[in-house]
């Protein structure tokens, strides 16, 4: 059993741009956001400014959202509509602990696409290491049947020589 708020997948949403980016260590614990001056990757990965919001102010909004679709906290708190949830359902839906086949760990300062993007490269340098060692298995049966060729080859030389020696001889 896992929980969400320990999970690299969870977002929150930039309220400008709509993007995904990493609740803070303090939302993830007590379901609020914090009131923050935006940090500098996050206007980045937002790819957006925040010059419509007051100086200080909040500007994820405090739905959590699995990157991977995988729980949906507005359908578990029973929000409706555009009805926003409040700071103590978004603590229950992080905190809960769950069954879930594709947790991975938070790291913080890594958005859920970066998350994301790490899991893909491992399962990709996974994929290569299977297919190298297939190949270098390929490579030792290529091996054994060109050193058994070589092999059956150089005794049919071998005992047509000594035929023709022999029938030199009579």
């Amino acid at each position: 059993m896992v929980k969400c708020a320990d999970c690299g997948y969870l977002g929150v949403r930039h309220i400008e741009s709509q993007c995904l980016l990493a609740p803070s260590e303090e939302h993830r614990k007590t379901g609020e956001p914090t009131s923050r001056e935006p940090d500098p990757k996050d206007v980045e990965y937002a790819q957006t400014h925040i010059s419509k919001l007051a100086p200080g102010a909040t500007i994820v909004d405090i739905l959590p959202v699995c990157a991977l679709g995988l729980a949906n906290c507005r359908k578990e708190c029973g929000a409706v509509g555009a009805q926003r949830i409040s700071p103590i359902s978004a603590k229950k839906f992080m905190q809960d602990k769950r069954e879930c086949g594709r947790f991975r760990p938070w790291i913080p300062g890594l958005t859920p696409k970066e998350h994301m993007d790490m899991k893909a490269l491992e399962e990709q340098q996974s994929w290569q290491r299977e297919q190298a060692a297939k190949e270098a298995a390929h490579h030792r049966i290529e091996l054994w049947i060109l050193g058994g060729f070589v092999g059956v080859c150089t005794l049919i030389s071998g005992l047509c020589s000594i035929l023709a020696a022999l029938l030199q001889h009579r």
